[in-house]
């Protein structure tokens, strides 16, 4: 808009990956690459050098995506800065254009110069990427809040909804089934809830392909930044504030040890569901497809969870499925922090009132039947850190990244 008032202005702009609308409204092009000046004239002839340098574009593509891919390839840099049609125009030393008979040696020390920054740019330090590549992620999603928001406004009133539905529960037979739905509800809220970063990560699969050509970070520094930032914003934080505002409220057990156990137990949940739903949507071409397998993998892990149905009477060669179920560590976790070493009291039909050991119960149900519940804070553990690996593995596969 200022280049076209007509008044004389000239409008110089730095642009990164420019589209090709943005790109079609230069009309002088300055192209740095490794720090030297690769083309500096017409915008629209840009297309027609690249060409004389050997390099043609594909009809359809933008050009400006197509000679950043090339510029940052160093054997075909090399070929454009050593054409010998051009070299006079595209490399200048100092102000003053280089002499024929030194063209030689000249090129000699812009080939290790280039080999050189190269070096450079191969073994920059992965903490270097990973900190920038995390500052940018969370500034993502302050600059997009909204998905950051409804996830915190629905633990909110899904936490409201819980002290509610569940507040005062009495250590009774009402009172034992009340504490299995709610841990159900908020593990079943939580993990579904993960199906809301499927958009986020599917929007910056053409971005990530780009960047990653252009060698600007590598692949493990990016999914790195995204499984961090998106297990802190989007899975710990929702799920502290919901956790914080709750066991108190509906009394759950006292103890320091006991508030531990459910805080880390229901965090590592979310942080597992959240890798779970990354990887599959890393592996996934498009949103619904995404959703589709989380939810279906998702409703198999709540089937072999342990509470749907009795674990004795899951035929053997099957039952095998329940360990890999978040549901089933999870559920087994908070279950026996909350019941096991308690009494239920209960009333028959006479008004005659007994106290039965709530570990006879569960034993009796095969329910949370492991006493320890390190075994499944460590098996949730594992199945993190499982699908953390099936995620950046299908982001190998899938997103058909060279290099």
């Amino acid at each position: 808009e200022l280049a076209r008032k007509g008044d004389g202005r000239i409008v110089i702009a730095s642009l990164h990956q420019p589209n090709h609308e943005t790109f079609k409204e230069l009309d002088i092009l300055l192209l740095l690459a490794k720090g030297r000046q690769v083309y500096f004239g017409p915008a629209a002839e840009v297309e027609a050098y690249f060409a004389k340098c050997g390099f043609v574009c594909p009809k359809g593509l933008n050009i400006a995506d197509y000679m950043l891919h090339i510029v940052s390839d160093l054997a075909c840099l090399r070929d454009i800065l050593t054409a010998e049609d051009e070299m006079t125009s595209i490399i200048n030393l100092g102000g003053k254009e280089k002499r024929a008979e030194d063209e030689e040696e000249d090129d000699e020390d812009l080939k290790q110069s280039l080999d050189n920054l190269w070096q450079v740019e191969m073994y920059r330090p992965k903490t270097d990427e990973l900190n920038v590549l995390i500052i940018r992620s969370f500034k993502q999603i302050w600059r997009r809040p909204m998905l950051l928001r409804l996830q915190l406004v629905l633990s909110l009133i899904a936490s409201l909804f819980s002290i509610v539905m569940f507040r005062h529960m009495e250590r009774n037979i009402a009172g034992i089934q009340n504490r299995l739905g709610f841990f159900f509800f908020q593990l079943a809220f939580f993990g579904f809830a993960g199906i809301s970063s499927t958009d986020l990560i599917l929007e910056e699969r053409s971005i990530f392909l780009r960047e990653i050509h252009g060698k600007f970070y590598s692949q493990i520094t990016y999914f790195l930044s995204k499984v961090i930032v998106d297990g802190l914003m989007l899975r710990v934080l929702p799920m502290l504030i919901f956790d914080v505002l709750v066991y108190w409220s509906i009394g759950l057990r006292e103890g320091a040890g006991h508030v531990l156990v459910f805080f880390v137990t229901t965090i590592l949940f979310s942080l597992g569901t959240g890798a779970l739903s990354v990887a599959v949507t890393l592996g996934s071409k498009t949103g619904g497809v995404a959703s589709l397998g989380i939810i279906l993998l998702l409703l198999f892990s709540i089937l072999f969870g342990g509470f749907l149905s009795n674990a004795g009477s899951i035929p053997e060669w099957i039952g095998w499925c329940q360990y890999l179920s978040v549901y089933y560590q999870a559920m087994g976790a908070v279950v026996s922090n909350e019941v096991r070493g308690t009494t239920i009291t209960t009333t028959l039909s006479r008004g005659l009132e007994i106290t039965v050991n709530a570990d006879d119960v569960l034993q009796k149900i095969q329910f949370a039947v492991q006493p320890n519940v390190a075994s499944y804070i460590g098996a949730l553990t594992l199945l993190y850190i499982g699908w953390v690996v099936a995620g950046y593995i299908s982001m190998k596969v899938f997103f058909k990244v060279n290099g």
